[in-house]
């Protein structure tokens, strides 16, 4: 649950550290407020400040937001994670976990904070669409104005193609078109969605990569983009991906530590930033003992 707490800085504490004046007036210690600092959840008149040792003033407006219980903390990303870096271009390969995008509770821990730790820079690279946090994959961040704007234009033109990896339960054909309408669930959990008669029209392609005992390893292109898309379809049918913990059975859910679904390989066409692009994150390695353990074979080309 995401909480949050609103005061005013005291004459008594003008000229304090903002960790202090955080830490009296919330009745936390230093080190709470330290952290909700550094995790981003702290506002001085309505502004972010992750500076600990920022002066207060008397009559500012203090904002504390934190996640209770705490969130995960992932740990940092690594070179290697970096797929491509070109003409302001940033393809990441994101682990599974980890957030694209930053909340008001949050900024430490998402995507765009890791990646700016990781090149040492003083702006922080913007996300140019959208990963699931349990997905693992390709997520593109755009470096400087310039190159967000076109990759933005881009994206909504809709000629990216988008092509991912899942492992299913279940024996799905070699090929499948799945076209069942999307939006929220009835009664379901917040920002859960399903397929639903006045739901958005939606179109999904699956091809059968290779077969294991009981599951499958497909590869699906998403033609629209709406939330959850891919989980929804493939749940709805009868093949819900291991691990999805909003939209797979409990047994199934717990056949894997994570939901088996990868962002794996981006087509950009010509009209960002230069030439055509083929962009393709390697398979993290929890999914190839996946694979192994299930006994499918991971295709050589």
């Amino acid at each position: 649950m995401i909480r949050n707490e609103r005061h005013q800085v005291t004459a008594a504490l003008s000229g304090e550290r903002l960790d202090k004046a955080a830490a009296a007036l919330s009745g936390w210690s230093r080190g709470e407020a330290r952290r909700c600092i550094v995790r981003g959840g702290t506002y001085l008149d309505k502004k972010r400040v992750r500076v600990a040792a920022r002066k207060v003033q008397t009559g500012q407006k203090l904002e504390l937001w934190w996640a209770d219980p705490t969130e995960f903390e992932p740990p940092p990303l690594d070179p290697s994670d970096i797929v491509l870096r070109q003409d302001g271009l940033l393809a990441i390969n994101k682990p599974a976990g980890v957030h694209c995008q930053g909340a008001r509770h949050r900024l430490s821990g998402t995507l765009p904070d890791m990646a700016r730790v990781l090149l040492d820079s003083d702006e922080q690279p913007e996300p140019i669409h959208r990963l699931d946090r349990h997905c693992s994959g390709l997520v593109v961040l755009g470096e400087g104005r310039r190159a967000r704007s076109e990759l933005g234009t881009l994206w909504r033109s809709g000629n990216v193609r988008k092509r991912y990896l899942a492992i299913v339960l279940g024996q799905p054909p070699e090929q499948a078109t799945m076209d069942a309408p999307i939006g929220l669930e009835p009664g379901g959990a917040s920002g859960q969605r399903g397929v639903v008669p006045d739901g958005k029209p939606c179109h999904s392609e699956l091809r059968l990569l290779a077969r294991g005992r009981d599951t499958s390893l497909v590869q699906l292109e998403p033609i629209t983009g709406r939330t959850h898309q891919l989980r929804v379809h493939c749940a709805h049918m009868g093949w819900p991906m291991l691990g999805d913990p909003w939209y797979a059975p409990k047994a199934v859910r717990d056949m894997a530590p994570r939901l088996c679904l990868h962002a794996w390989q981006l087509s950009l066409p010509p009209g960002a930033l230069g030439t055509p692009c083929e962009i393709e994150a390697p398979v993290p390695p929890e999914l190839l003992k996946g694979f192994e353990v299930l006994g499918i074979s991971w295709p050589t080309s």
